[in-house]
């Protein structure tokens, strides 16, 4: 098998091509299949052993089968290096890459925007309908919209209230990614400016509460899972925010982040359903939303870009 990047296509019917997300910690490798491959993983292994050092997330966008409620499936791997070595994680997923692979598949079929893409994704199994709507920004990008189903009853895997993680406590959110929410209280934190000045001195308890609390969650072989975070809540509808990926701060909020986020502060039903997450990067206006039975959390004005 031939495997390049930049666009290239592949002797198996596989194009590869690179986009960055605005937000995202890195930009995202995306591997479009013009059919159904029989092992997704190879698949990206293949890619990852080609690809540069740069490269840390990769995605297998493959057409779906007659009669599915959705465009595609998507398969998403961390790739996760260390010490001279890399490995590829799969307990995680990862929303921006969902909007990279949208926009890759579109591309592709030249159609033109806004269009919505229905991924079918979801780790360990686990399977949910991600909806991205995307307008063309130009020749090489798109504005996109996500919305994130979410089952209010099982965002809480370890209950609502606090559980302890070591020296910390930490409230458990798994809407996509299971984040782990320290109170900023707890340590020493009362200030945004603090917050996003804080160094080692939190860094380090926070990778301490994530390996307290993986073997509860059952991610005990991630090497990104949970994902910490410290949360400064400064009204019912503004959440400070800021989070660890891998093992160094996320420079701003994964969009799994900022729907764990908006699941944490809980505004299904109310009278206002927004609410503003403030990053390292800036702060984003998330929306919960209720449509009959369901629930779905809106995050609007992501910027897609061919790298």
């Amino acid at each position: 098998m031939t495997r390049t990047l930049d666009g290239e296509v592949c002797e198996v019917g596989l194009q590869v091509s690179r986009w960055t997300i605005e937000g995202a910690a890195a930009p995202t490798t995306v591997v479009l299949a013009q059919s159904r491959v029989p092992d997704p993983v190879a698949v990206l292994e293949a890619v990852a052993a080609s690809s540069p050092a740069s490269v840390r997330k990769l995605a297998l966008v493959e057409p779906a089968d007659d009669g599915d409620a959705f465009d595609a499936h998507y398969t998403f791997v961390e790739l996760v290096r260390a010490d001279g070595h890399a490995w590829l994680d799969l307990t995680a997923e990862c929303g921006h890459s969902m909007l990279a692979a949208s926009a890759q598949l579109l591309r592709a079929q030249r159609r033109p925007g806004p269009v919505t893409v229905r991924l079918s994704t979801g780790r360990s199994g686990r399977r949910r309908v991600v909806t991205c709507t995307l307008r063309e920004l130009g020749v090489d990008g798109y504005t996109a919209s996500v919305r994130f189903p979410v089952d209010p009853a099982a965002a809480h895997p370890l209950g609502r209230h606090p559980v302890r993680a070591g020296d910390l406590s930490a409230v458990v959110v798994d809407c996509g990614n299971p984040y782990a929410f320290v109170d900023a209280a707890q340590l020493g934190i009362s200030t945004p400016e603090a917050l996003f000045a804080a160094g080692n001195e939190v860094r380090l308890p926070l990778l301490e509460v994530r390996r307290w609390l993986a073997p509860a969650l059952g991610v005990s072989r991630s090497f990104v899972l949970p994902k910490p975070a410290v949360a400064l809540r400064i009204s019912p509808t503004e959440l400070f925010v800021r989070a660890v990926s891998v093992d160094d701060w996320h420079p701003a909020l994964a969009l799994t982040g900022l729907v764990a986020s908006a699941a944490f502060m809980d505004r299904w039903g109310a009278g206002d359903p927004a609410v503003r997450i403030a990053s390292p990067r800036g702060t984003t206006t998330v929306r919960c939303e209720t449509v009959g039975d369901d629930h779905v959390v809106v995050v609007s004005d992501r910027t897609v870009r061919g790298a």
